[in-house]
């Protein structure tokens, strides 16, 4: 019986030789090869997380050491399979791949958005915005420079708002800013104190309570994906 066990367990090692190799994610950038700063992975996460609320297209950020035995399409159309990145229904998902120890990159497009990002501009995105950077060792550039190649595409109008948060302000802009950040939490105080949500009116503890008082996560960050489906579009590069 035990022999028998083991050739059971034998043929499904053989049978399915790089299922093991198929993490789980936890948010929209997954750094399974440990090639990005804690830095750079929160900057991105957000960009994508507001991104996903304003869209709902879920695009994951992925690095991993190696994809063999199989081919990076392989790879990464199982991938797509396992997290389901986009909305059921939608297939408005994507997954971008870079297989560090094998330098090789891929954009997985979800059959929602194959209209948006095509495979001829999936390919252009990886060998003219990501390659060259990634081949001088700048892989965070590349991977920001790729992404915002992406959001571009499928709607042109958000990479222009999310950059501008990188540019640091002007002493005339922080000025602005203050003044903005005074009067915002004079409006909110006002808020508070009168709601009749407040103490004073017997319910919550902040007079907010979808927010503070009913312990729901109120951030823009991770809440998992969707349930988006592929169909094996995109584009493979190699740098």
């Amino acid at each position: 019986m035990r022999r028998l066990l083991i050739g059971i367990l034998f043929f499904l090692l053989l049978a399915f030789p790089a299922f093991a190799a198929y993490p789980g994610y936890s948010g929209y950038v997954n750094d399974f090869a440990h090639v990005l700063s804690d830095q750079f992975v929160q900057q991105l996460e957000n960009k994508l997380a507001a991104f996903d609320k304003k869209t709902t297209d879920q695009i994951a950020v992925v690095t991993v050491d190696t994809v063999q035995p199989e081919t990076i399409e392989e790879y990464t159309i199982h991938l797509a399979d396992k997290w389901k990145p986009g909305q059921k229904g939608k297939d408005n998902g994507i997954i971008m791949l870079f297989a560090m120890q094998d330098r090789q990159m891929r954009i997985e497009v979800g059959r929602g958005l194959e209209g948006d990002l095509t495979d001829l501009q999936s390919k252009h995105i990886l060998d003219t915005v990501i390659r060259p950077e990634f081949r001088a060792g700048n892989y965070e550039r590349g991977i920001d420079k790729g992404v915002n190649a992406v959001l571009t595409a499928i709607d042109p109008s958000f990479t222009a708002t999310a950059s501008a948060s990188s540019i640091a302000p002007t002493q005339d802009n922080a000025i602005g800013d203050i003044i903005f950040f005074i009067i915002f939490f004079i409006i909110v105080f006002f808020f508070i104190a009168f709601s009749p949500f407040t103490p004073l009116g017997g319910y919550g503890v902040w007079g907010i309570p979808t927010v503070w008082g009913s312990g729901k996560n109120s951030s823009d960050g991770f809440g998992g994906f969707g349930g988006g489906g592929f169909s094996g579009g995109g584009g493979s590069s190699k740098w």
